[in-house]
């Protein structure tokens, strides 16, 4: 039997609680029903976690599987975006050290030197 089908879902988990705490909440029900009751919900509220930790990894891989592909998808677009960076960073250098020349040839009131 595979196991998927001996693990039940998060839903059947769910219900069957709720189907336990109506049964422990009747007036008539013995203490040895009610303390089986509890400790199949407490056996229930395990698997719920573990179904739940289950799904968060899942969630987790999937996430991780997305972003790889999506990486292995947009190194292209990465060069021509660092390859934009870079001439506007050349661009801009040249022109701040041609300032910094043009500063430091004048005199103090302004005139060129």
């Amino acid at each position: 039997m595979s196991e998927q089908a001996k693990t039940p879902s998060f839903d059947a988990v769910k219900e069957r609680l709720e189907r336990i705490a109506e049964e422990v909440a009747r007036e008539d029900i013995a203490l040895d029903d009610a303390l089986t009751l509890y400790e199949e919900a407490v056996s229930l509220g395990l698997s719920a976690c573990d179904l739940s930790e289950a799904d968060l990894v899942q969630d987790a891989q999937n996430e991780q599987a997305s972003e790889a592909a999506s990486d292995a998808a947009a190194p292209s677009e990465m060069n021509a975006s660092d390859d934009a960076v870079t001439a506007v960073a050349t661009e801009t250098d040249a022109p701040a050290a041609d300032a910094s020349h043009d500063a430091a040839s004048l005199r103090p009131g302004g005139e060129l030197g």
